[in-house]
């Protein structure tokens, strides 16, 4: 098959993907103070026991423990207390209108 044909059976996804088995989940409320959004970790395992959470803020719906996932991720880069740069992985929402199209 060359390149420039398409294979109907694979299925293409861009950006990040984070697939796995979800082995545990948590959630919490935010600002702490005042809550008014829900967070929902999910850590995900693979084939090699290894590890993977990734956040969904203010889902609609939840994956079940046990259930195999295919997750859209987008990076979430922050700054620690102690200034050490860190990262969350976050699911990525389909855009919800974020103002006028012109």
């Amino acid at each position: 098959m060359s390149r420039n044909q398409s294979n109907p059976s694979i299925s293409r996804s861009y950006g990040l993907t984070l697939s796995g088995t979800v082995i545990d989940r948590t959630r919490r409320h935010v600002p702490m103070d005042n809550p008014t959004t829900e967070i929902v970790t999910y850590t995900l395992g693979d084939n090699n026991d290894r590890k993977f959470y990734v956040d969904d803020y203010a889902p609609t719906e939840y994956h079940d423990l046990g259930d195999y996932v295919s997750l859209p991720v987008y990076i979430k880069p922050y700054v620690k207390k102690n200034n050490d740069a860190s990262y969350n992985l976050c699911i990525q929402k389909k855009p919800s209108g974020r103002g006028e199209h012109f």
